[in-house]
């Protein structure tokens, strides 16, 4: 009986993906700025504000976990919120970067949360795992080619670590806020604030 009960709350429905949809897009909008500072700091070479602004992408994805609880939301979410993004100086580099940090959010959202526990501290050991990886996976192949100390390698790895740790959490609350409005009632978070009422 259990098991029919998880089976149900991880299928899909149609509003589902719609909001995951506006979810992707939406934030896909707001981080259309990011992209620009970050291409005009990437020329100046400030590698722990570029490392601030990469942890701003994990957003999406973490308000699509915590909001939907669904497998493949954050993956979903985390690619359509880098398509706006596509249009400006990076093109499908941007989708690509979308599809790793929602592979890898996706992953770790599996490991460390089940889709069922979203606890602050849940939600923190999500974005600082996914941060790590991350940046091992993107940025640090992309610094190694530089003349940057060691040191200053691993402590842009511990700012990686710390946005998206950080991100993560703002995002639990900014989802919270956002299903006090009403807004999110049809989802997994607006079911599971119905059942604690």
């Amino acid at each position: 009986m259990a098991k029919k009960s998880i089976k149900g709350k991880n299928s899909w429905s149609t509003r589902d993906l719609l909001v995951t949809i506006v979810i992707g897009l939406a934030f896909g909008v707001l981080l259309i700025p990011v992209t620009w500072a970050y291409a005009g700091l990437l020329s100046l070479g400030g590698i722990f504000t570029r490392t601030i602004l990469g942890g701003l992408y994990f957003l999406p994805a973490a308000f699509a976990a915590y909001v939907m609880r669904k497998p493949g939301a954050t993956l979903l979410a985390s690619l359509l919120s880098t398509l706006p993004s596509m249009f400006g100086p990076y093109g499908l580099i941007v989708l690509m970067i979308g599809a790793l940090i929602g592979l890898v959010a996706e992953l770790f959202n599996w490991l460390l949360t089940r889709y069922r526990n979203f606890s602050t501290l849940h939600m923190l050991w999500f974005g600082v795992a996914s941060g790590i990886t991350v940046y091992l996976l993107i940025l640090g192949s992309m610094l190694r080619t530089t003349a940057f100390e060691p040191s200053i390698l691993i402590a842009a790895l511990l700012v990686s670590a710390v946005m998206f740790g950080l991100c993560s959490v703002i995002a639990k609350y900014l989802a919270n806020s956002v299903a006090k409005t009403g807004v999110l009632a049809n989802t997994a978070l607006g079911e599971t604030n119905a059942d604690e009422i």
